[in-house]
């Protein structure tokens, strides 16, 4: 169960700022980019995560990102991101299981 959620952010839902953050943890997060205010005026959020520090050691686990047409998760500098992919089965399932 994805225990937080973001919405409505007027630019980024998380950010990691230029200094390095060591062992972060990002896990259970709903990040919902639907927009009135969109840049593109297309309803998506452009960037839902932004990890710009120097020497970032993040972990990325069960988070749905949604309705973003950017980069989510954007990386620069020596950041070291380890995502494990997270796949709603109730997005997929045409009929929900017993």
């Amino acid at each position: 169960m994805l225990t937080k959620q973001t919405a409505r952010i007027g630019r980024q839902h998380i950010v990691l700022g230029t200094k390095a953050d060591n062992r972060i943890t990002i896990s259970n997060f709903f990040i919902n980019g639907e927009s009135d205010w969109s840049a593109t005026c297309d309803g998506y959020r452009y960037w839902g995560i932004y990890l710009g520090g120097s020497s970032d050691m993040v972990s990325m686990k069960r988070n749905h990102i949604y309705h973003t047409s950017g980069r989510s998760p954007k990386v620069q500098g020596n950041t070291l991101l380890h995502a494990v992919p997270y796949i709603s089965l109730f997005s997929i399932l045409e009929t929900p299981m017993d």
